[in-house]
């Protein structure tokens, strides 16, 4: 949200435990979508303007879906989304949670929703379209001011090596299986990961930079370079096809 100023809301796949073991596989922003099934997991991040714009979420939706029909009228008012493809946040869930009541009774609650929002769902295919009309990417020129403001995440007691990797998948894996994980080390891929490859490397370290999901193409060189600052890296790998 930072680099671009047409995104204000955002998400990413949830790792469920506890008395479930899976993922929640969320899909990719659908407009049209969101206004029949609440797609968008819960823990999620959203620009405080949009959320002022919007009214915050409904008190008076007390049993349930609170959050769904606060990302209707998200929508409803021309702010768009976007999911992150790594499992970046983890759920614990234990016996029957309140979504699980929310459920039994999804037909009333959704009805609600759309007595709440009549000018979307009467006619919400013509809706949607005008308002992906008016989507539009608006990339800063100047995105990572806020670098300067997280040093209290920084735990490492020693200088981190940096890992700068343009390698695929399949020989990412086939690298981290050979190395030595004893040094605290900052890991950036330049291509898209799986979720195997991902998983091994977040085995490896906690911090993990898959720069396709998250950053436009012009913004990387400076990304990489304000991490190198940040974290004060003397030490940089760079890993290709060549060097395996």
């Amino acid at each position: 949200m930072e680099i671009n100023a047409g995104i204000s809301f955002i998400w990413a796949w949830n790792q469920v435990f506890g008395d479930e073991d899976r993922v929640w596989y969320t899909q990719q922003f659908d407009a049209y979508n969101m206004l029949f099934w609440p797609y968008l997991t819960a823990p999620a991040v959203f620009r405080k303007t949009a959320w002022e714009l919007s009214g915050g979420f409904r008190e008076e939706m007390r049993e349930g879906f609170e959050d769904w029909e606060f990302w209707i009228r998200l929508i409803g008012n021309g702010f768009r989304g976007y999911r992150i493809s790594e499992k970046l946040i983890f759920i614990r869930r234990i016996g029957q949670s309140f979504v699980h009541k929310a459920l039994a009774i999804r037909d009333f609650l959704f009805s609600k929703i759309k007595e709440y929002n009549p000018g979307i769902y009467t006619d919400p295919k013509s809706f949607i379209n005008k308002i992906e009309d008016s989507y539009s990417d608006i990339y800063s020129s100047s995105p990572f001011v806020n670098f300067k403001d997280r040093n209290s995440y920084l735990q490492m007691n020693t200088a981190p090596h940096m890992v700068i990797s343009d390698l695929n998948a399949e020989s990412t894996i086939a690298s981290l299986k050979h190395r030595n994980t004893s040094s605290p080390l900052i890991w950036v891929a330049k291509q898209p990961m799986d979720e195997e490859a991902l998983d091994l490397l977040y085995k490896t370290t906690p911090y993990v930079y898959v720069l396709p999901n998250f950053l436009p193409s012009y913004a990387r060189y400076e990304f990489i370079q304000n991490l190198k600052k940040i974290w004060k890296i003397h030490s940089v790998e760079r890993l290709n096809r060549f060097s395996l």
